[in-house]
């Protein structure tokens, strides 16, 4: 049963817009024939269809009508902190110790907020 009358179960035989897809052994054999650098790249555990679910759904017999599925790669939040902190890197020696300087700190900071609103922003709806 829904947890609220406005939510429905989801139906897990069926894929649609917004659904996270782990990667797994499967799915990697899928991804390696047409995007390798995902496949086999670590840091890209997880993908988020783009495709819009009307496109997805069968009818009947026929296939959907979607003829591919867009995905987007989730990367985890410290992995996105970490290449946008690469970005200010100046010397091999920040890059070995992973430090930044302090006056590109406040642009890190800058970086968290929107990445944060934007996360909020995409959860009201």
């Amino acid at each position: 049963m829904p947890a609220h009358y406005v939510y429905d179960d989801p139906d897990l035989t069926a894929l649609n817009q917004g659904d996270v897809l782990e990667k797994a052994p499967e799915f990697v054999g899928l991804l390696r024939e047409s995007h390798p650098h995902y496949a086999d790249r670590a840091g890209y555990e997880y993908f988020m269809v783009l495709t819009q679910s009307c496109d997805l759904v069968r009818r009947g017999a026929a296939p959907c009508a979607a003829e591919y599925v867009n995905l987007a790669a989730i990367l985890p939040v410290a992995e996105a902190i970490r290449r946008e902190a690469a970005r200010f890197q100046e010397g091999d020696w920040q890059r070995a110790e992973s430090v930044i300087s302090s006056r590109d700190r406040d642009k890190i900071v800058l970086f968290l907020q929107r990445l944060v609103a934007t996360s909020l922003a995409s959860n009201r709806g």
